[in-house]
């Protein structure tokens, strides 16, 4: 029994009002209360109000017994009428009041017949109170209602469970209700908005409580509008953590698209936000006709102000609907060349071959002429062999031998063009002979192998069709001589 009391002491109703002056705040009830045993009154949001100097509120020093202090409080005049009601919800009201009731009775016999629970209350605060359920009534109702917010908000996750699963039951041939299943659903993003609503909802009740007690000036209508935009920022959350985890299955399913789901994602991402902003302004009374028609006037002059910045975001724009190049690409754009890793509505990020991060601008693409080597499908390799001026009756042999080797490579692609030796120059240094080629790999660590491969190979029919490498000079490398027939058939 002395844990209940002691539990349970802050909600005795007997409350002593400290010293008598004129004019002090008192909470007046919503109905006259007659007797202890048989209380009707009740507190249904009633604010604080100022009463007459001629009124006579209740003297903390000299305690009146509980039912003349209400009697008096209940009958006291007031010129004021009360405030409007906030949140009034009858059905709380009346719970409060049972409950008071019952602690009431439990608590009565074992205390003081003129305790004061708020006694530990400042001064400043303590006078708005006065002896009677009201304020008791008010604990216990503010009290069940953030109980109520505080359910809400540790079940949020299971309420987004259980919609989840009946959403499963309904419209799934096979339901499926793990974890991972529910962090992969629609369902999960919900869990964070709500909660946030309920959070704004329990401090904006708090503060509409408090600060008619603290004497804090609250704008009209300054809780409604605070929740009204945490509404509005609620549902754009929703959407923006929706919208991201579509845009994720999308890039995995259709990586090919990948740019432009990307490019999409950030359009709409900019269209909820400017929507989000104009509702939250609606919202709070800003008059955005008026902004839109000063806008019209000044938007020559803010363009001509912005012509780079609004060159660039064209310039992004065309690059997200043309598509000349993508994230991952190598590309080369006048005097930029690199990796594409990013590309922007203002600029777009390219990782050079020194792995030098560059932020290029838009505009800069528009006007300049783009090479993309990432989208090669092939190619040209060409090379050239000095030999000896004493060796150029040997010409006719070498070329027809390359030529044939070349065409029998696997990794030549002879229907892009027709690879060719032939004899490109005569001089009195010696001979040049020239190759050309189309190799399938268009670049990386893959092309200079198969380049390397195929002039290594240029260079061992040259020596064993009895010429000599350089211009100059005698060079008779030990070559083991093999049947061209046999050669052409490995290669």
């Amino acid at each position: 029994m002395e844990s209940v009391v002691a539990s349970c002491r802050c909600f005795s109703p007997l409350l002593v009002p400290r010293a008598q002056r004129s004019g002090k705040l008192v909470l007046p009830p919503a109905r006259a209360s007659v007797s202890r045993n048989r209380v009707q009154s009740g507190f249904s949001g009633q604010q604080l109000i100022r009463l007459h100097p001629g009124s006579h509120p209740s003297v903390k020093s000299r305690r009146l017994p509980l039912g003349a202090a209400r009697a008096h409080s209940h009958s006291t005049p007031s010129a004021v009428p009360p405030t409007p009601q906030y949140e009034d919800l009858s059905i709380l009201d009346n719970i409060s009041r049972f409950i008071y009731k019952k602690i009431n009775a439990v608590l009565a016999p074992y205390l003081p017949k003129e305790f004061d629970y708020l006694d530990w209350l400042p001064e400043s605060i303590h006078r708005k109170f006065h002896n009677s359920e009201a304020a008791a009534i008010l604990v216990v109702r503010e009290l069940l209602h953030f109980g109520l917010y505080y359910y809400l908000f540790v079940q949020t996750d299971g309420l987004c469970k259980l919609l989840h699963r009946l959403y499963n039951l309904k419209f799934k041939e096979t339901p499926e209700y793990g974890e991972e299943t529910f962090k992969t659903s629609n369902f999960h993003v919900l869990t964070a908005p709500i909660q946030l609503l309920i959070v704004v909802w329990a401090v904006t009740r708090f503060i509409g409580v408090c600060a008619p007690l603290l004497r804090i000036p609250l704008a009209p209508g300054l809780i409604f509008k605070t929740r009204e935009t945490s509404v509005v920022v609620a549902v754009t959350w929703f959407c923006l953590k929706w919208k991201r985890k579509y845009v994720d299955s999308l890039t995995k399913t259709y990586k090919l698209d990948a740019p432009r789901i990307i490019a999409f994602d950030k359009v709409v991402s900019l269209i909820l936000y400017v929507i989000a902003l104009s509702c939250i302004g609606e919202v709070n009374g800003f008059a955005l006709r008026s902004l839109l028609a000063v806008g019209g006037f000044s938007g020559v002059a803010l363009g001509l102000a912005a012509k780079e910045i609004v060159s660039n975001f064209f310039g992004g724009a065309l690059l997200f609907i043309t598509r000349p190049f993508v994230i991952g690409e190598r590309i080369k754009a006048g005097s930029f060349a690199g990796y594409v890793q990013d590309i922007g509505f203002l600029q777009t990020k390219l990782l050079s071959a020194e792995r030098v991060p560059m932020l290029v601008p838009n505009q800069n693409f528009i006007n300049q002429v783009i090479t993309n080597y990432s989208r090669a499908n092939n190619k040209l390799l060409e090379a050239e062999f000095p030999i000896r001026i004493q060796d150029i009756f040997l010409v006719d042999k070498i070329t027809t031998r390359v030529t044939l080797c070349l065409k029998s490579h696997q990794d030549v692609d002879s229907g892009a063009k027709t690879p060719v030796c032939y004899l490109k120059s005569v001089h009195e240094q010696g001979v040049q002979l020239a190759v050309q080629c189309v190799v399938r790999p268009s670049g990386g660590s893959e092309f200079y192998r198969v380049q390397q491969a195929i002039l290594i190979r240029v260079a061992e029919i040259i020596v064993c069709e009895g010429a000599s490498l350089g211009s100059s000079g005698e060079w008779d490398p030990d070559i083991p001589t093999m049947d061209f027939a046999i050669e052409s058939a490995a290669m």
